[in-house]
Parts: C-alpha cells; sequence; structure tokens
C-alpha cells in the first residue's frame, strides 16, 4: 500500500465508567459489578472517523479513532492485562489498514513508551505522542510566562513528574529558553529518574537551580506548575495551590480534581496538551472546548501523517531532536495551541484570568521589593 493512503489511528481509553457511558449510553443499567467485567473484557472498537487531514499533494488521509474499554484505575490495577488489550487494539488497528498509529493517555506509559507495542506488533508505524506534547507543555509555559509579565530567569517553575519522559524533557526546553528555578517532584520510586535527569540539566544549563522533593504539597509558592504524571487519580489539592498559581496541567487522567478547578477563581488550571487543528475533526467528544481542538499526542499522529512518516517515532527515551521535527511540520498544518482551556469551563473565563494576572502582578511587585 503507498504511504499517501495509508490510515492513521489513535489509541484512547475512558478514564472512568462515566466516559464508556457516553459512548455507550445503553448499558447504564448495569450493575457496577458487571459494568466493571464488561471494561475490562470488551474487545476494542471504533470510536470515530478522524476527517480533514490530507497529504501534501491534498490526498485525503482515513483515520480512526479506537478505544481500548478498560478504565484508568482498571489498567493501572492490572497491568500486564492492560498491556494484552493495548496490543490487541493496535493488532486491531493494522487490520483496518491503520499505517500508524498514536498510544493516548496510559496507553504509552504501560507499555513502555511504546516498545512492547513495536516488539509484538509489526507492520505498523507506534508512536507515543511524547515528540509534541512537549512542544505543546513548554508553549503553554512560555505563553504564560510572556502573557503575565513574569521575567524567565526569575520565574520558578515546579515539575510534577519530573521523572518522566515528558516532565524531564520540557524542563530541559524551558531551561535551554531561559528558565533557571526548578523544583522536580516525583515519587521515591523514581529517584534515580529523578537523579539522573539534574545531573543531565546541570551539566548542560549550569545556571538552572534545580530543588528536589518527593511532596506534592512543596508546590506551594511557586508561580508555576507542570503536571506531567500517569497517576489513575488526581494527585493536587486546593491545600497545596496559593492564589496566582499557574498549572499547566498534562495529565490524563488530570491531576487536578474537579472541584479545585470549580472552586478556584484565584488560580488558572489550564489543559497542557490541547492544540487547535485548523479543518481536522475527531468526530468525537473529547471533552474539548472546539471541534478542531485536538491533544497534541494525536496531533503528532497527523503530523507524521502528513509528512508521509508511517514508522516509529518517539518510542522511549525521547530524542530532543524529534521534538524540532514535529515542530516544523505543524507550522505547514497551521496547528497552534489552544485558546486556554479546562475540563470544567472549557474556554477560561477572561474576568479569570485577568484576577489571576493582578494577584501575580501584586506578588512580582513585592518580590522585586524584597530584592532591593
Amino acid at each position: 500500500m503507498n504511504n499517501a493512503v495509508k490510515k492513521i489511528g489513535f489509541l484512547v481509553h475512558p478514564r472512568d465508567n462515566t466516559d464508556f457511558l457516553r459512548k455507550f449510553p445503553y448499558l447504564s443499567f448495569l450493575p457496577k459489578q458487571a459494568l466493571a467485567f464488561l471494561t475490562k473484557h470488551m474487545p476494542p472498537v471504533v470510536v470515530s472517523e478522524i476527517t480533514g487531514l490530507n497529504t501534501k499533494e491534498g490526498i485525503a488521509i482515513p483515520g480512526y479513532i479506537i478505544a481500548i474499554t478498560m478504565t484508568a484505575r482498571q489498567m493501572m490495577e492490572d497491568r500486564s492485562f492492560a498491556l494484552k488489550k493495548i496490543i490487541q487494539a493496535v493488532r486491531f488497528a493494522k487490520r483496518k489498514g491503520v499505517g500508524i498509529i498514536g498510544l493516548g493517555a496510559l496507553t504509552a506509559s504501560l507499555s513502555k513508551g511504546g516498545l512492547d507495542v513495536a516488539s509484538e506488533v509489526g507492520g505498523i508505524g507506534v508512536t507515543t505522542g511524547r515528540a509534541y506534547t512537549t512542544k505543546t507543555v513548554t508553549d503553554y509555559v512560555k505563553k504564560c510566562i510572556d502573557d503575565f509579565g513574569f521575567d524567565k530567569a526569575k520565574v520558578k517553575i515546579a515539575v510534577v513528574g519530573a521523572g518522566g519522559s515528558i516532565g524531564s524533557s520540557s524542563a530541559k526546553i524551558l531551561a535551554a529558553w531561559g528558565v533557571k528555578n526548578f523544583l522536580f517532584i516525583d515519587l521515591k520510586k523514581r529517584a534515580e529518574h529523578l537523579k539522573k535527569n539534574v545531573e543531565h540539566m546541570s551539566s548542560v544549563h549550569f545556571e538552572a537551580k534545580i530543588e528536589i522533593t518527593h511532596a506534592i504539597k512543596d508546590i506551594k509558592g511557586w508561580d508555576i506548575v507542570i503536571t506531567a504524571t500517569n497517576a489513575p487519580e488526581a494527585l493536587v489539592s486546593s491545600d497545596d495551590i496559593l492564589p496566582g498559581t499557574i498549572i499547566i496541567n498534562d495529565a490524563q487522567p488530570s491531576d487536578i480534581p474537579e472541584n479545585v478547578i470549580r472552586e478556584r477563581n484565584d488560580i488558572l488550571v489550564i489543559e497542557g496538551g490541547v492544540i487547535h487543528t485548523p479543518g481536522i475533526k475527531c468526530n468525537f467528544n473529547l471533552g474539548l472546548a472546539g471541534k478542531e481542538d485536538t491533544f497534541c499526542c494525536l496531533g503528532e499522529v497527523l503530523v507524521l501523517a502528513r509528512d508521509g512518516h508511517f514508522d516509529n517515532y518517539a518510542l522511549g527515551e525521547l530524542n530532543m531532536d524529534l521534538v524540532a521535527h514535529v515542530e516544523t511540520v505543524a507550522k505547514d498544518l497551521l496547528f497552534s495551541i489552544s485558546r486556554f482551556q479546562n475540563s470544567v469551563q472549557k474556554h477560561i473565563p477572561e474576568v479569570q484570568i485577568e484576577k489571576v494576572r493582578g494577584i501575580i502582578k501584586e506578588r512580582c511587585s513585592e518580590r522585586l521589593l524584597q530584592n532591593l
């Protein structure tokens, strides 16, 4: 089959039963135990078709959003079974003519960054979306630094999940851009990953000041917080967040509880993995503000197919050259970060943005006075 007519695929899973029942509402009568059995054992399904993507020559590239029906909690509780379902779904996609598939949400982290899938299923390209996700997260951070008047040499950035690929790669890009103050946060069992990342940052970016902690509460007082974990449930509580904090949330499922987003109008929780893709639609409710908004891990598949790349990409440890590559192709497609939105309010109200801007301005003024 010619590369130009190969299909694309994107693999997703429900965050919880609510997501599953949104697609299959007629199953809502089932008792919880039966529903749990069904979500764990159902075969992979096509939930929608992706439309609007063309090759550089103008030929339509068909695509599917494919789901395994295990919830995030089920996947984390039975990782080996989840991996079997992921591999089953990729084989399903291959039979449907998919030439490259993106691993969304937990499907990437539970397959060792796609390596387990690539070793089991040949003849189909696999990508994790990590290259484009890293670019998108850092674009949101840079925009916030510029829009809210921070000095990039003085702004304090905390990274939750700094032992992982997205967190560590985002910190490297921001340090190269001129950010100097970082707090790295991850679980104690990931201490070696944290140490490795700090050593690399310190050797390349000598002026970077990096603190390490295993306690989420230590984000209190930091200006911008990147959350990039694969935890099945929210990690950050309202008590951890001071007024004026900006959170770039790239965790799926979210690291920020819905009640925090609803109740705290003195902070900003921005979806950090959302891009605007003009002319391209997923034809499925991804829970985003616009019909032409999508997640950047799917965006990476779109970019690669547009470029005629149907081989494995961004598997395992992220090569930073891949970030620059997807950035170049994404510009050709006119992709960009979206207007600020979150999982509750959709587009964040301008009045809330201005309120947070005022708090940040006052805080920066206080710091300036303290340093005189």
